[in-house]
C-alpha cells in the first residue's frame, strides 16, 4: 500500500473544498456491465483501487472557525453500495449522487454504487463518485477502468456500436484467480498500462473510454 496522504490541502484543493461546503461538488463515471459479479468482488477491486491512490484513502480536518484544512487518513474503506432497479435506474442514481454531498469529515472522498438490473439480474450499471477536490473527469474515468481491472482480470472490454462513445464490459472465460490484483490474463492489462501507483493519472493511451463521465461545475 503506498503511503498515506497528511498534508494541507493545496490553494485548489481548499478552492474546491470550500465550494464542496456550499453545493456538492462531485464527478461521476459510469460503466454498463453484463454478466454475474461475485459476492464481494467489488469490494475487494475497491480495496485494491484504494492501496494504489493514497488520495483515495483520506478524509479532512480542519480547525473549527474552518482555518487550515488538512488531509487526514479516513475512517472508513471505500463504500460499495447494490440498489436493483430496471435499465434506467442509473440515471436517477447518478442525479442523486450529483446533489448528494461527500462526507469529507469522515471520508472517503469516494463511493460506488452497483446498479442491478436485467431479467436474471446480471446487467450492472457500477457508478463512481469521486469529489472534485481530489480528482477530475478524466482521472475519474481512469479510476474506473483500473477498479474493473482490479477485479480480478475477468471483465474484458467490448465495443458497443449501438451506444455511441460508451464501453461495455462483459465477463470473460478466465477461470477465478486466487489473486486480485495484476493479473496477466486480463487483456485490459496487456492493452493498457495502468496508471502510476499514488497518482490520480489520466486514462492511459489506447485505451478506450468509458461510457458516461458526469460533473457539476
Amino acid at each position: 500500500m503506498t503511503q498515506e496522504v497528511r498534508r494541507p490541502l493545496s490553494p485548489g484543493e481548499r478552492w474546491y473544498w470550500i465550494a464542496e461546503q456550499i453545493a456538492p461538488l462531485n464527478v461521476i463515471v459510469r460503466v454498463h456491465l453484463t454478466g454475474r459479479i461475485p459476492d464481494g468482488l467489488l469490494e475487494r477491486a475497491a480495496a485494491n483501487l484504494a492501496a494504489e491512490h493514497p488520495l483515495l484513502r483520506v478524509a479532512i480536518s480542519a480547525n473549527a472557525d474552518g482555518t487550515n484544512p488538512v488531509f487526514a487518513p479516513a475512517l472508513r474503506s471505500i463504500p460499495v453500495r447494490m440498489v436493483r432497479g430496471d435499465d434506467t435506474e442509473w440515471e436517477s442514481r447518478v442525479d442523486h449522487e450529483l446533489t448528494t454531498s461527500m462526507d469529507w469529515r469522515s471520508g472517503p472522498l469516494v463511493r460506488i454504487v452497483d446498479v442491478v438490473s436485467g431479467a436474471r439480474q446480471e446487467e450492472h450499471d457500477l457508478v463512481l463518485t469521486v469529489s472534485h477536490i481530489i480528482a477530475d473527469a478524466t482521472a475519474a474515468l481512469s479510476l474506473l477502468r483500473r477498479l474493473v481491472e482490479h477485479a480480478d482480470g475477468r471483465l474484458e472490454i467490448v465495443e458497443c456500436p449501438h451506444e455511441a462513445g460508451s464501453t461495455r464490459w462483459t465477463t470473460s472465460t478466465y477461470p477465478p484467480s486466487t489473486s486480485m490484483a495484476g493479473s496477466s490474463r486480463s487483456p485490459t492489462a496487456r492493452r493498457c498500462r495502468p496508471p502510476r501507483p499514488g497518482c490520480l493519472s489520466p486514462r492511459p493511451t489506447g485505451c478506450p473510454a468509458t461510457s458516461t463521465a458526469v460533473s457539476r461545475p
